[in-house]
């Protein structure tokens, strides 16, 4: 029994997109869709490897992270910048 009800529009791009009609999806077990993606992607699925620096998130305050923070003068001059563009 399904909890959910998938939109005609939601229905339509994920048959798309997978390129099997949703009541087959519905009917694979789950070992039947992995082999699929695996048979149209051409590679077995894999977890990506969490220690890999790019896969990483950075976490926290971005702009610290980026070391971004404006100060009183860098706005000012912002704005001098701005209004300077203004007049001409």
């Amino acid at each position: 029994m399904a909890v959910y009800q998938l939109s005609e529009e939601a229905v339509k791009a994920t048959e798309r997109l997978v390129g099997l009609p949703i009541e087959k999806i519905k009917e694979m077990s789950d070992e039947e869709k992995i082999a699929y993606v695996e048979e149209v992607r051409g590679e077995p699925l894999s977890w990506q490897n969490a220690s890999d620096e790019d896969a990483v998130q950075p976490r926290g305050n971005i702009p610290s992270i980026r070391k971004r923070f404006s100060d009183r003068a860098d706005l000012d001059e912002r704005e001098k910048i701005i209004t300077d563009r203004g007049r001409a």
